[in-house]
């Protein structure tokens, strides 16, 4: 039986069943089963990059460009998720679908996604755990998971550090290499590999999603190079070794036909693109030219573009002033560069999440958007699944939020709990269950979604907390007894005393 060595691009789009089941044959070599993979992978990898004319000095440029891509890229599955989670029931559906109809799109995802570019197509051989199809199918929890592992915990801003996959097997080689004194140069490639191969499972994830769903496929750039440079794309070193001897002359010469048609594909769709991180658009034919900047282009015929001088300006004040017309190590192109959005007054946004917490993706649309208006204390789902807006009272608000920075940071199920019976509470004594058509119970199912607590559970813990309040003399909600006297006679000025207890029978 013949072996198709690195199934071409063309090949992908044209049959991507029979391009698909190459490429499964061809990760059945014995160079890429456990625990060999990463270690043959990282060898050729680094052949190449110390083979390729100019390829070395561009991969400081590339890593930091890429990881900036990676960034945009998992923000914009997140905008997605956002979406399709919760207004489309992407989940339920995905889980309800057979084996067949989820295989049927995933084929669609990742024929799609190795198309991009070479290097994405490349990068299949570093995902070879991952990037089955059965795998991908069989089981609709696979999918989920690894979307859930790579969507940001809050998307109000581009996150400025990419979230990599992972994968025991290249875990494990990570820490191995990392305590092996590598050089600058095994330290990059070994990066540039992950990013590389966390970029092509969310690429594969996104389109797989949106296909599910009928939506339309993205149309990706292929981003120029930041290196101005005259590089030869060409057969890995690992195919490049046994191609001849594996397909006969006729074979190669078709393969090697295939890779030229691909390469003229991705040229004509190479684009510049706006370096600011919180930009990245496109520059299109018929559109304003972006300006370049001369000294990176002066120095080290390294080609930086930006759509705007507002562009320019944010990006050199918080990224680019560090850089600038300078050569780049390995410090320069995996720095943590803190997101402008980050630098600014955080002032009532909601923090990321500590201790290792991994917050539900219902709570991260929760907090996107309470971050995106720092106005609002929360929002509430109503009966027709609409969300409601919050504000609270200027003198609870500090109380208020603080614990709900705890619950949102944390998970804590106590402090989630005082926090879920104090929201039934203000629906109450605010008259919203009439007004917006809110009830304490579908507080306490939407809180429960949020935080991933069984619903009963934290029905119970509510009604705990609510036999504390009807103790107390003055029928004070646990979340408020730190407030003073006269802050809660000013405050319970008007309520009820039925319209305070929370019931749901």
């Amino acid at each position: 039986m013949s072996v198709v060595l690195i199934p071409t691009i063309p090949h992908a789009q044209k049959a991507p069943a029979e391009w698909n089941s190459d490429w499964e044959l061809f990760l059945l070599r014995p160079e890429f089963a456990p625990p060999h993979g990463p270690a043959a992978c990282f060898t050729e990898y680094l052949t190449r990059i110390k083979m390729t004319p100019g390829l070395e000095a561009a991969t400081f440029d590339g890593l930091r460009g890429h990881r900036d891509h990676l960034c945009g890229l998992q923000a914009l599955e997140t905008e997605d998720c956002l979406d399709y989670f919760h207004s489309r029931g992407f989940e339920v559906d995905w889980m309800g679908a057979t084996p067949a109809t989820r295989a049927k799109h995933v084929l669609i995802g990742l024929a799609e996604a190795c198309s991009i570019a070479a290097n994405l197509n490349q990068a299949r051989a570093y995902c070879a755990h991952e990037l089955r199809l059965s795998y991908l199918s069989d089981t609709g929890d696979v999918v989920l998971e690894l979307l859930k592992s790579v969507l940001a915990d809050d998307n109000s801003f581009v996150p400025a550090t990419p979230k990599y996959i992972s994968t025991p097997s290249w875990d494990a080689f990570e820490v191995m290499q990392n305590n092996s004194n590598p050089t600058e140069m095994e330290r990059i490639a070994l990066d540039t590999i992950l990013v590389f191969r966390t970029m092509l499972i969310c690429f594969v994830l996104l389109y797989t999603m949106r296909s599910f769903l009928g939506e339309a496929l993205p149309k990706v750039p292929v981003l120029k190079g930041a290196t101005k440079t005259r590089r030869s794309e060409f057969l890995t070193n690992l195919a490049k070794a046994t191609l001849k001897q594996t397909l006969g002359t006729n074979g190669a010469k078709m393969q090697r036909h295939e890779i030229n048609e691909g390469i003229q594909q991705r040229r004509a769709l190479a684009v510049r693109h706006c370096a600011s991180l919180a930009c990245c658009k496109p520059e299109v034919a018929d559109g304003v030219k972006f300006s370049r900047c001369r000294s990176c282009m002066d120095n080290l015929k390294r080609e930086i573009f930006y759509c705007s001088r507002s562009c320019q300006k944010a990006d050199w004040k918080h990224r680019h002033k560090d850089i600038c017309g300078k050569t780049l190590n390995y410090a320069e192109s995996t720095k943590i560069v803190p997101h402008p959005t980050e630098l600014k007054n955080a002032s009532g946004r909601i923090g990321p999440p500590v201790n290792g917490y991994k917050r539900p993706f219902p709570l991260v649309r929760q907090v996107t958007m309470l971050n995106e208006a720092p106005s609002i204390d929360y929002y509430l789902a109503n009966s027709q699944n609409r969300d409601v807006d919050l504000k609270m009272a200027d003198s609870i608000t500090p109380i208020f939020r603080a614990t709900r920075e705890t619950a949102c940071t944390t998970g804590n199920i106590e402090v989630i709990a005082a926090f879920t019976h104090f929201l039934c509470w203000s629906v109450n004594v605010q008259g919203l269950n009439t007004k917006y058509g809110l009830s304490p119970a579908g507080v306490v199912t939407q809180l429960a979604r949020e935080f991933n607590i069984e619903v009963g559970r934290l029905r119970e813990l509510v009604r705990r907390l609510q036999h504390v309040q009807d103790q107390h003399p003055n029928r004070i909600p646990p979340l408020l007894l730190s407030l003073d006297g006269a802050a809660w006679a000013q405050l319970s000025a008007g309520i009820v005393a039925d319209e305070t207890a929370v019931r749901f029978d």
